[in-house]
């Protein structure tokens, strides 16, 4: 676990593909919210870690907000859902395409992880 206390900079670890999406992400925050992000480790590798942020106003002054985060390691977990996903599609596919082939597929959405039919 780390505590850091300050000003924090993303900038430096955030993926290219999610530094504007995460910009925007902590620009207008103003409750408790979460979110997904691929940071850099040491190492230079890029893990998916879970956000999630709550704002506290201070007694000395209410206008001023300080943000307490968390950040949760879940890139095993998203690696082994991506794969269990691709491989539901491929024995869907082979499924479809083996017997019947109706000219549509299944595609699992990640965000619900149901199943739809796209033509």
């Amino acid at each position: 676990m780390m505590e850091v206390t300050g000003k924090v900079d993303l900038g430096g670890i955030i993926h290219p593909e999610d530094a504007q999406r995460i910009h925007e992400w902590r620009r207008n925050i103003m409750e408790t919210s979460q979110t997904e992000v691929k940071l850099r480790s040491s190492s230079g590798e890029y893990r998916w870690f879970h956000i999630r942020s709550h704002p506290l106003s201070t007694s000395n002054n209410p206008d001023q907000i300080i943000w307490i985060s968390t950040m949760t390691d879940v890139h095993d977990h998203y690696v082994l859902i991506e794969q269990q996903k691709q491989q539901a599609q491929l024995q869907a596919s082979e499924h479809w395409h083996g017997r019947y082939n109706p000219g549509y597929r299944l595609d699992c959405h990640a965000d619900s992880g149901h199943w739809r039919r796209a033509f």
